[in-house]
């Protein structure tokens, strides 16, 4: 029987309840100006309330989850994941300056194959503990310590898991 993993997005509900009140506020204010007299001022019955709210960007729809990968996986498989959005678990080995290296293991030497990762909350993470990432596999941007010339890519907060 198939898994379904159903991921709330808040702050994209929130965006979409202010596009709502901007609806109703344009219909509002359209409907009021339909039952006036033609006129350069248009103006809402005080029982009419309307708050236009303006947008601040256009809604995105949220993306389905990729399939879950290990960081060796990503890495010494590179080819096939660049410029894809991608899901990995692992731990992170060591911070740096702007990025942080993330393994399969939570200690051990870093070697090529661990994977930097640039983005959102990274300087919240914590070394031993395990975190579920997802962001976009780059080939460029980024010039990490253990050689690697491939990235990650963060475009939400990491996730800690157990």
């Amino acid at each position: 029987m198939p898994q379904w993993i159903v991921a709330v997005n808040f702050s994209l509900i929130k965006k979409f309840m202010k596009r709502i009140t901007l609806v109703i506020a344009s219909v509002l204010l359209l409907a009021s100006a339909c039952n006036k007299p033609k006129n350069s001022v248009i103006q809402t019955p005080p029982s009419t309330p309307a708050v236009i709210v303006p947008a601040k960007q256009p809604m995105k729809e949220a993306l389905p989850l990729p399939a879950l990968h290990t960081v060796g996986q990503v890495t010494w498989h590179a080819g096939g994941f660049i410029n894809q959005r991608v899901r990995v678990r692992g731990y992170l080995l060591k911070t740096e300056k702007g990025y942080i290296l993330f393994s399969d293991e939570s200690s051990g030497p870093i070697t090529l194959h661990d994977l930097p990762v640039t983005g959102v909350g990274i300087e919240n993470m914590k070394t031993k503990l395990k975190y579920e990432l997802v962001g976009t596999f780059l080939d460029h941007g980024l010039t990490a310590s253990n050689k690697s010339p491939n990235h990650l890519e963060l475009e939400t907060p990491s996730t800690q898991v157990k």
